[in-house]
């Protein structure tokens, strides 16, 4: 094994932990899928991102894929003038899909009820010996399956964010200062912001030398379509303009 490491040596050491690359692991070559690793070329003093697949090509300096993150941050960022409105359009979705989910939980929680029913009255019929075990192990399984999907809607739609204000504020607030954040903090942060903004990680295209996003928050994920709309209003907008706007954003979600 060491004779094969050190055929291996491109004068350059890792390490798991390292504070310079909290990019390491999170970012995703999109030719391969293998995600991106960090090093150091001592002599050259010059530190890298690069894919971790042996012959992929894919690397660019740490500087340079910092400073492309930043900017694909700098999409989701508030413009501190639209605060105020942008809390208030997102306050306003929240509260419909809080809406939404208790009319949803009522409907799964009646068919989980029926389920369940199902399921005790073919097991009466096995003990009372009405249907054979081949027949009651057919019909249990498929009732079985069925109550584990509903048992996870119902889960789903339980979900209510009752401070949902809360978790507004604190994200537009973020939004507004988001790549300059990122920049600025330590190694912990950075890693929390990234996973916070971007649940799934992202993927680095190196033809196009840049970022490919595959889920957002929802919470950032509103703010652009939010940015547009209120760019698209020259007067101060009413609460119905704002509530018809929110109801736009809404369907985009």
């Amino acid at each position: 094994v060491l004779d094969l490491l050190s055929k291996n040596n491109h004068g350059y050491r890792q390490q798991r932990e390292r504070p310079q690359f909290p990019l390491k692991q999170f970012v995703k070559c999109d030719l391969c899928g293998t995600s991106f690793t960090g090093y150091r070329i001592e002599k050259k003093n010059v530190e890298y991102y690069k894919c971790n697949k042996k012959g992929c090509g894919c690397n660019r300096s740490s500087e340079k894929m910092h400073q492309l993150f930043s900017d694909l941050l700098g999409k989701y960022s508030a413009d501190e003038k639209a605060l105020i409105p942008m809390q208030n359009m997102m306050s306003f979705v929240f509260e419909r899909l809080n809406e939404s989910n208790s009319g949803n939980k009522d409907g799964f929680m009646r068919a989980l009820k029926f389920c369940k029913e199902k399921i005790e009255t073919i097991e009466e019929k096995y003990v009372l010996g009405e249907i054979d075990r081949p027949l009651y192990e057919k019909f249990v399984g498929k009732y079985n399956i069925e109550k584990a999907e509903l048992e996870q809607k119902t889960t789903e739609s339980s979900f209510e964010l009752s401070n949902y204000k809360e978790y507004v504020n604190y994200v537009v607030q973020l939004s507004s200062k988001l790549p300059t954040s990122w920049l600025s903090t330590n190694y912990e942060t950075k890693v929390q912001i990234q996973n916070l903004v971007f649940p799934e990680g992202v993927r680095f295209n190196k033809e196009k030398n840049d970022y490919r996003t595959f889920r957002v928050n929802s919470f950032f994920a509103a703010i652009p379509t939010i940015s547009t709309i209120l760019g698209q209003k020259k007067s101060r907008l009413s609460n119905e303009k704002l509530e018809k706007s929110a109801l736009v954003m809404e369907m985009r979600f």
